[in-house]
């Protein structure tokens, strides 16, 4: 009898499920949400006047440093020129970062002028978060009219308690 319990207990044990419950999802951050639709309605804004930035991405990541990405690929003439085939890649990360104080850095290089080209690589920062804007090497005057419509959704996305960095 002793060993039929044993027997049955080793079988009990060795078929009881080991998997783990599912874990619950970790939620982005009430900055992250609010910079997703920011960037969202940017993204929008800015796709009525081009529109191959219809097809850009937004994702999040709910992991520290936390952040927000949006990327677009958008054929290019002048990126075609140096880089055949290949898009031009237009980025922005905004992400968690500690600084003293609030600050930016960066330029946009090239003409807004039809026919030229230009390039932009900014990074603006508050006391708690930084957001950069990267692009290569693309149409001047589509260059311009990306940071025109992202700068200020950059700024707006990493705010500290409502107050623009200076």
């Amino acid at each position: 009898m002793r060993r039929v319990a044993i027997l049955s207990l080793l079988v009990s044990v060795a078929s009881a499920d080991s998997t783990l419950p599912p874990q619950p999802k970790s939620k982005l951050l009430a900055w992250q949400a609010r910079c997703v639709a920011i960037l969202e309605s940017a993204r929008r804004d800015l796709a009525k006047i081009d529109p191959p930035f219809a097809k850009a991405a937004i994702a999040s990541d709910p992991k520290p440093p936390h952040a927000v990405r949006f990327t677009a690929n958008v054929p290019d003439s002048e990126h075609g020129r140096f880089f055949p085939d290949e898009p031009a890649r237009y980025t922005i990360v905004i992400s968690e970062s500690a600084a003293k104080e609030a600050g930016e850095f960066g330029a946009i290089v090239g003409s807004a002028r039809v026919g030229d080209q230009a390039s932009a690589s900014l990074s603006h920062w508050s006391t708690s978060r930084r957001g950069s804007l990267d692009v290569q090497i693309a149409e001047g005057p589509r260059v311009h009219r990306f940071a025109e419509r992202f700068l200020p959704a950059i700024d707006d996305c990493i705010k500290d308690e409502g107050r623009r960095p200076e």
